[in-house]
């Protein structure tokens, strides 16, 4: 029984810790309330792989407490710690993973899985907002740096191809 009580004080710590999030600062609490009810909280150990490059896009995580490494092509390209949030690219674009996470410390989580980032992008337009812009940021940089495949608008007239990469294919009712 004590480590239930335990549990449950955890996890309205964290729950009221959200509003000192970035990503939730401008959040009503009934907005507050939807993300509670749609993210899972989640202690990660240290060295614990959130993600693998090239895996299905299945999970959003926010960092809340802690520290992670983001690692494309075997070279570290990030370190995002409270606050921050990964996993929404392959989410908004229905892609493989682009990058490798692990935890570099343990770390306290807020996962929404792909139906319940979709319906956080629906009923809480701040932090949809926020997360559209910080993915467009990041694929215009990982375009950049030749990360990702750029779109070609006329297609493979030969194949019938769209002339759309896999990064192209929005969520529906999200921004492309």
């Amino acid at each position: 029984m004590p480590r239930i009580r335990q549990a449950k004080k955890e996890l309205q710590r964290i729950h009221n810790s959200l509003r000192s999030v970035d990503l939730f600062s401008e959040c009503s609490e009934k907005e507050l309330s939807a993300i509670r009810r749609l993210t899972t909280y989640h202690r990660a150990r240290s060295r614990q792989t959130l993600m693998r490059q090239g895996d299905w896009s299945s999970e959003f995580f926010v960092i809340i407490e802690g520290q992670v490494e983001v690692v494309r092509e075997g070279a570290m390209v990030a370190s995002p710690g409270p606050g921050s949030f990964v996993g929404e690219m392959g989410l908004l674009h229905r892609t493989p993973r682009s990058a490798t996470v692990t935890t570099t410390s343990s770390a306290d989580l807020l996962v929404a899985s792909v139906r319940e980032f979709a319906m956080i992008l629906e009923l809480v337009p701040p932090v949809a907002r926020q997360i559209k812009e910080a993915s467009a940021q990041r694929r215009h940089r990982d375009l950049e740096v030749g990360l990702l495949e750029r779109r070609d608008p006329t297609g493979d007239p030969e194949t019938g191809a769209s002339g759309f990469t896999s990064m192209h294919q929005p969520i529906r009712g999200s921004a492309p």
